[in-house]
């Protein structure tokens, strides 16, 4: 199993965050979030809060670590209104990429996925609160690994 820093290795300048998009709030951060994942930058990081997302977001093969820091992501509305079998989180990569996710937490309808690995990079996950339904565990796509995650019912990888 791949092992995972607990804190970045790369520099603040490497790290791109919602910029002035609120945590405070209920107002959707898709696409803040979306930007962040799309900077080229292989660190990012949440703030403490809620970050409200309504369709799944993609994750390039240049983001390395997204890093929570106690962080919910709020997945109830848009796509994710009902039952719905969509990911929040989709991650491309190839056999060689790996990515560290850690401290998040997630919110979700039933049926709603918190990760998909759609590449076939290796994905660490670890201290998650997943969105706790029957389906909405990790999809793998490459390697999976789950560390210290809590949540209700989901399927053995």
């Amino acid at each position: 199993m791949p092992e995972t820093t607990v804190v970045s290795n790369f520099p603040a300048t490497q790290w791109a965050g919602l910029g002035t998009a609120s945590t405070t709030d209920y107002v959707d951060d898709t696409t803040a979030l979306q930007a962040a994942l799309n900077s080229g930058k292989p660190v990012v990081y949440l703030r403490p809060g809620n970050v409200v997302v309504s369709k799944t977001l993609e994750v390039p093969s240049t983001v390395k670590e997204i890093v929570g820091y106690e962080a919910f992501i709020y997945a109830r509305s848009g796509q994710f209104a009902g039952t719905t079998n969509a990911p929040v989180f989709r991650i491309h990569g190839s056999s060689t990429d790996h990515i560290a996710i850690s401290y998040l937490g997630f919110r979700a309808n039933p049926g709603v996925v918190d990760f998909e690995n759609a590449g076939t990079g290796t994905v660490t996950m670890t201290d998650l609160n997943m969105g706790g339904s029957t389906t909405g565990a990790p999809r793998p796509g490459g390697n999976t690994c789950v560390r210290n995650a809590v949540g209700h019912g989901h399927r053995p990888l």
